[in-house]
């Protein structure tokens, strides 16, 4: 093992002195610190800018920023030099020590791909320094987690993953030219036309992804986040590995080519699960809210009442809420069974009335209560509701369609991400659209407009 290490970390270190020598890094090297020091210092240094406020306002942006930008130059750098040992290798006087040095496949591959890769790792450390100073001299707060968290989100997938691409297509194509052809148009693909559709699925430069994070609730979206990375972490090792497969040099064993190819069907299969998994969380979200919908359309028209008066009686826990409810509510027709609504996140454990249980029935957001005796219309009841859980933010906003309610949201061109509820351990935020309470009647309903009522009642809140 200990040999192994070693090979790659020779190889690593020869194409790593290569890769510094060449004129197309320094220029890159150059440009790439000038501009992101120039942008810094008018975007947090220079007190005549107006714009760039998002960057002083929320620590977090700098790094996201810098990165974001940072990470976008080196993804098209990168197609160049990372397949050029490919054809640097063909010259007698650049690799012939390693060709005739007891390397195996892996070993070589490995350590030339790391010793490009770690290039561009210490070209990110450097410009995350020149950040921080901006930083320190700017007077704005230093998220320090968020320097680290942004360099793993985003540069890191996105380096493995187009070395790995563009090695293997070299490998496939037999012709940089054309690969550099296919590689490009794929980005300015990616960056100008399709990086923001299907769930910005194709958007391996995270240049859609809303990264935005904020000084109060942090990451809103942690779970897309890191399955969207996570896809283009898995297929980039995966072609690394299809790399090792189809580079044509006699291997150690044959046996030891066909591991790396399975296991480059693992990877690959890996990730196009994960991007099928990113797809189907906003696809059954969306599948959700019609099914809320089509249950809203089969009561709007059930018996409903008018409520007076919510004394209402909040326990926060760490991650759901229990509440109890009295409601005081005036019957609007003839009935002995009337429909409220809560969000379907939150399960009612019991309904009574001066201390005595009542029946109740939930389908999804809709609770059904059967009070046990026929009321008349303009008949007062006084009755309490217990229940808790954690809000479903998928029931907000019924009413507003699918296409619009997944537009991006940005400023200043940083993608934000759209929540309408928080419910952490130190705090909670409810907006009515989440349907925390019971409400008489249904929320949103397609087939009528009878679910919208105008009426006014008297709270009184305890948390």
């Amino acid at each position: 093992m200990r040999n192994r290490l070693h090979s790659i970390r020779s190889v690593a270190l020869y194409e790593s002195k290569l890769l510094k020598r060449s004129w197309f890094y320094r220029i890159f090297f150059v440009l790439a610190i000038l501009f992101l020091c120039i942008f810094n210092f008018v975007a947090l240094v220079w007190e005549g800018n107006p714009g760039f406020w998002l960057m002083k306002a929320l620590p977090a942006v700098i790094p996201y920023a810098n990165l974001l930008y940072l990470n976008t130059g080196q993804a098209i750098i990168a197609v160049f030099l990372s397949s050029e040992f490919l054809k640097s290798d063909k010259k007698l006087d650049t690799s012939e020590v390693f060709y005739v040095h007891p390397l195996s496949n892996a070993e070589y591959v490995i350590g030339k791909i790391w010793g490009n890769a770690r290039v561009f790792i210490q070209l990110d450390l450097l410009i995350i320094l020149l950040v921080v100073i901006f930083n320190l001299i700017s007077g704005v707060a230093i998220d320090w987690l968020a320097y680290l968290g942004y360099f793993l989100l985003i540069c890191i997938p996105t380096l493995i993953y187009i070395f790995g691409l563009s090695i293997s297509l070299m490998l496939i194509l037999k012709s940089q030219a054309v690969t550099f052809v296919v590689l490009l148009g794929y980005i300015a693909l990616t960056l100008f036309n399709i990086g923001d559709k299907f769930y910005y699925l194709f958007d391996y430069m995270a240049f859609n992804l809303p990264l935005v994070k904020s000084t109060i609730v942090g990451l809103t979206n942690w779970a897309i986040v890191i399955n969207h990375r996570m896809i283009y972490l898995l297929l980039g090792l995966g072609f690394i590995c299809l790399s090792i497969f189809l580079f044509r040099r006699l291997p150690n064993s044959k046996k030891a080519s066909y591991r790396w190819l399975v296991l480059s069907i693992l990877l690959i299969a890996v990730g196009a699960g994960a991007s099928y998994r990113h797809v189907a969380s906003f696809t059954g979200a969306a599948a959700k809210r019609q099914l809320y919908t089509e249950v809203n359309n089969r009561y709007v028209h059930t018996p409903r009442m008018v409520v007076e008066r919510y004394g209402i009686d909040l326990q926060q826990r760490p991650s759901t809420i229990i509440s109890e409810v009295e409601l005081q509510g005036m019957a609007l027709e003839k009935s002995n069974r009337f429909t409220f609504c809560l969000n379907p996140g939150l399960q009612v454990s019991e309904v009574t009335e001066n201390g005595t249980p009542l029946s109740f029935t939930r389908d999804h957001q809709i609770l059904l209560i059967d009070f046990g005796r026929m009321m008349e219309a303009g008949d007062s009841v006084r009755f309490t509701i217990k229940y808790g859980g954690r809000i479903d933010p998928g029931f907000c906003y019924l009413d507003i369609p699918n296409e619009l309610l997944e537009e991006e949201y940005a400023n200043q061109g940083f993608q934000i991400d759209k929540r309408y509820s928080f419910q952490e351990e130190n705090y909670v935020l409810f907006t009515p659209e989440t349907y925390w309470y019971p409400r008489p009647g249904t929320s949103y309903s397609s087939d009528s407009p009878d679910w919208q009522q105008a009426y006014f009642s008297h709270f009184r809140l305890k948390v």
